[in-house]
């Protein structure tokens, strides 16, 4: 399993970081499409601050099932 890391600043260095290792960043929708190699899903939650998933497109399998669970997560909410 990954650890978690809070970053106290986003940048491109960053993503390059996570997409090298396969790895997500959550972050604001300001950083949405911001990597070439990362896929973008806009998180639909009750969260008063907007957030956004960052991942590689080839992510690590933790990543991928975190994605597909969130995936599924929310599209049992919007039936």
């Amino acid at each position: 399993m990954s650890p978690i890391v809070d970053a106290d600043s986003f940048d491109f260095a960053l993503f390059n970081e996570a997409e090298e290792c396969g790895d997500a960043v959550i972050t604001s929708g300001a950083w949405s499409e911001v990597h070439p190699s990362f896929v973008g899903i806009p998180l639909v939650c009750d969260i008063q601050v907007p957030c956004f998933l960052a991942y590689p497109s080839s992510p690590t399998p933790q990543v991928a099932r975190f994605v597909d669970a969130m995936r599924r997560a929310l599209a049992e909410r919007g039936r």
